[in-house]
Order: structure tokens, then C-alpha cells, then sequence
């Protein structure tokens, strides 16, 4: 059996993207907010240190993507909030709830990769496989 491989960077012109997967979409959804992260700073460098709370809504499973990433990624510009752990609570193709686990960045610890300016609709991607396994792709602005 192939290893489980729950994200990869994927390269596009002038941007960057995730693929990421899972087993459920539970998974799926952790994974690809895991992944948007390891773009920004080495996820070894982060430590779950504090507990948040985050929602998000929309209509359909890959524009609730969108708007979870796009959640997460408000909180990283506006507190800094580097996630590194994501347990999702509820999830319905209209609603997300989750509690992102890090610590705010810290320059003297954190090394920033890259800086993600928005989440796009760009490529954008979410299916069950034919083995049930979850695979969705988002692109990024950096």
C-alpha cells in the first residue's frame, strides 16, 4: 500500500497551491489548513500553544473550503495566529466549525517562508476517489 500523503505544494504561474487529502472530509478540511500554513512557516517551528475557535459558512463543499482557508487566513493577518493542529467539530456542505490549535508568529522562532496573500478560486477542486479518499487542490496569491 502507498504511503498517505495528507498534503503537497503544488507550483502554478505566479502562485502556489496545496492538494491535500484525507479520509474523510473532516481530514480533508485539517489537512488543507495544515498545508496553507506550511506554506507560511515550517510547521515543526509552531507550537500548539493556544486554542481558537473558527467558523465559516458558505453554500457547497468547495466554496466552504475557500471560506474556512480564507477564515483561517484573516486570523493570521490580523493576530498573527499561526495554526498548526486543526480539529473540525461540525461540517455540512453550509458550515464549518473547528478549533485551530498554535501560537501567534514570532519572528524570533518562526522562519516565514512565504506570504499568502489571498485564497483563489483559481484550479480550484474537491472529490471523493474512487478508493474513498478526499482530494482537493487550492491555489493561492502569494
Amino acid at each position: 500500500m502507498a504511503e498517505f500523503i495528507p498534503y503537497e505544494v503544488v507550483e502554478h504561474t505566479a502562485e502556489i497551491g496545496i492538494k491535500g487529502r484525507g479520509r474523510s472530509r473532516q481530514e480533508l478540511f485539517a489537512h488543507m489548513a495544515e498545508g496553507m500554513f506550511s506554506l507560511i512557516a515550517p510547521p515543526e517551528e509552531v507550537q500548539p500553544r493556544q486554542a481558537v475557535s473558527v467558523e465559516a459558512e458558505s453554500d457547497g463543499w468547495d466554496r466552504l473550503l475557500v471560506a474556512w482557508l480564507k477564515e483561517l487566513l484573516y486570523r493570521f493577518d490580523t493576530g498573527r495566529f499561526l495554526g498548526r493542529s486543526f480539529r473540525i467539530t461540525r461540517l455540512d456542505p453550509f458550515r464549518l466549525e473547528a478549533v485551530a490549535s498554535g501560537e501567534p508568529l514570532d519572528l524570533s522562532r518562526h522562519h516565514v517562508d512565504k506570504e499568502v496573500k489571498a485564497v483563489t478560486y483559481c484550479d480550484l477542486s474537491i472529490a471523493e476517489g474512487p478508493d474513498g479518499i478526499w482530494v482537493a487542490q487550492v491555489i493561492f496569491d502569494i
